[in-house]
This record gives structure tokens, sequence and C-alpha cells, in this order.
């Protein structure tokens, strides 16, 4: 399944999203669309099914339900020579 999350870009720092593949490997590389650097993000089981709760009758105001609250931290992936 594939899931719009947040990541943090190990290079220039800034947020970006991107529609990753959720199930199988829990490391996922991605590619800044800013400055292009790319990145690792180690995702956790439960990052993807994070669920928000709303209050109250007019609707939500917050990040859609099912997605992660909290952009991922990216690193700089090892060189495999």
């Amino acid at each position: 399944m594939q899931t719009r999350l947040t990541f943090i870009c190990c290079q220039c720092q800034r947020n970006f999203t991107q529609l990753v593949e959720t199930e199988g490997n829990p490391i996922q590389i991605v590619h800044c669309p800013y400055c292009g650097a790319r990145c690792e993000a180690k995702l956790s089981p439960d990052q993807s099914r994070v669920s928000a709760v709303y209050r109250g009758t007019n609707g939500p105001s917050g990040s859609p339900s099912g997605t992660p609250t909290a952009p991922i931290q990216t690193t700089v992936p090892d060189e495999e020579a």
C-alpha cells in the first residue's frame, strides 16, 4: 500500500512529502525535490498507522487521518561499492 509521508531532508533540512510503499522493506530511499539529495528513511511499523481523533462538529482541522503527524528524519545512505 502506498502512503504519502512527510520527510526531513538529510542535506537541506527542508520538509517534503512523497508517496512510498509502506509494506515490506522498512528502509526507503527518497529523493529531496529541493536539493536533489538521496536520503534514507527508516520506517517504523507504527509510523504509518497513526490515526487522528477529532473533537467537535466542525470537521477535521489537522492532518488527515491515517498519516503520521511528525516528519520522518532521514540520513545519508551508506554507499555500496
